[in-house]
């Protein structure tokens, strides 16, 4: 989620698709059916992802599959799906969540050469 900001912030971002353009980004997992808020942080930018992750978990390849490990924490062995967009989906995520007793859902492109 992109909360609006116009201000001075070293982490601000600009993402011109959007129709707020800048602001904070705040990588959010949340219930689908409630609404509520599980986990959160604010990505600062490069490396942020893997604050708190252990070194086996920060040498993931993708930077996503590390956000979604991140966010996941608080559910870890409960059995849940976790969806999420093409951003976050790949080979890397899905496993690793079935290591942690998570299954997942989401869309993939087609990668083309």
């Amino acid at each position: 989620m992109l909360v609006p900001f116009r201000g001075r912030c070293g982490f601000k971002v600009n993402m011109p698709k959007k129709p707020k353009k800048y602001g904070v980004k705040i990588m959010c997992s949340c219930d689908a059916k409630t609404s509520y808020l599980y986990n959160a942080y604010i990505s600062t930018g490069v490396g942020s992802d893997g604050i708190g992750l252990t070194d086996h978990q920060q040498d993931f390849l993708l930077k996503p599959t590390q956000s979604v490990v991140r966010l996941c924490k608080p559910i870890e062995r409960t059995n849940r799906n976790v969806t999420a967009n093409n951003y976050f989906s790949s080979i890397e995520t899905g496993d690793e969540l079935k290591k942690r007793g998570l299954t997942y859902v989401g869309t993939m492109k087609k990668k083309t050469n």
